[in-house]
């Protein structure tokens, strides 16, 4: 059942993709590539980004991650799945999302912006477009002020990503971005199975 996803930046001349914690503190992208595989009914695997023009904010301070070049963040190949994000009355109407953690151990990214480090831990949740054939679809992650939005699957404890400056104690964060995603075949997630 294993098949190719290709994540494409869809954020060219709109908002970029944004970490963000909850004091405030912001890391800007200007772009993004990836790819993945479905590896199940309800899983992918093999996810991996490359986040381009990362620095802090507008400082011009370029973020990097060990062995990329100046700019690029490129977090840990993920792991997904699926799961209910709001039940609505019929499953057909069920708000559905995939959780995508770190494929091995909790460090989701690495790097360092000037002298700081920078350690992004946990996992992400975002809906998915649920009950169509399709062979693209927008891949749109939602955050504000830091949280994360969803923050988890219904009747299950919070699921985000914290984010640690140094030694500093980790603060919750959240991701925004918007991209492509490619199937090599039509796909569809189907709310009432």
């Amino acid at each position: 059942m294993e098949c190719p996803i290709l994540i494409e930046d869809e954020a060219e001349g709109a908002e970029p993709v944004v970490l963000e914690t909850e004091s405030g503190t912001r890391v800007e992208c200007e772009g993004l590539s990836g790819s993945g595989k479905y590896t199940g009914l309800k899983t992918v695997g093999e996810v991996s980004t490359t986040f381009t023009g990362c620095e802090v904010g507008e400082t011009g301070i370029k973020c990097t991650s060990p062995g990329a070049v100046e700019g690029e963040i490129k977090p840990a190949a993920l792991k997904g799945e699926l799961g209910v994000i709001k039940t609505e009355g019929k499953a057909v109407n069920n708000e559905i999302g995939i959780d995508l953690a770190p494929e091995s151990g909790s460090t989701a990214a690495q790097f360092k912006c000037a002298f700081a480090s920078i350690t992004v831990t946990g996992s992400i949740i975002h809906e998915v477009v649920t009950n169509r054939m399709l062979a693209s679809e927008s891949e749109k992650f939602l955050q504000k002020n830091g949280q994360q939005r969803p923050e988890k699957f219904e009747g299950q404890p919070a699921d985000v990503l914290y984010s640690q400056l140094g030694e500093s104690e980790p603060e919750q964060a959240g991701e925004g971005l918007l991209s492509k995603l490619k199937n090599e075949e039509k796909m569809e997630v189907n709310s009432t199975i």
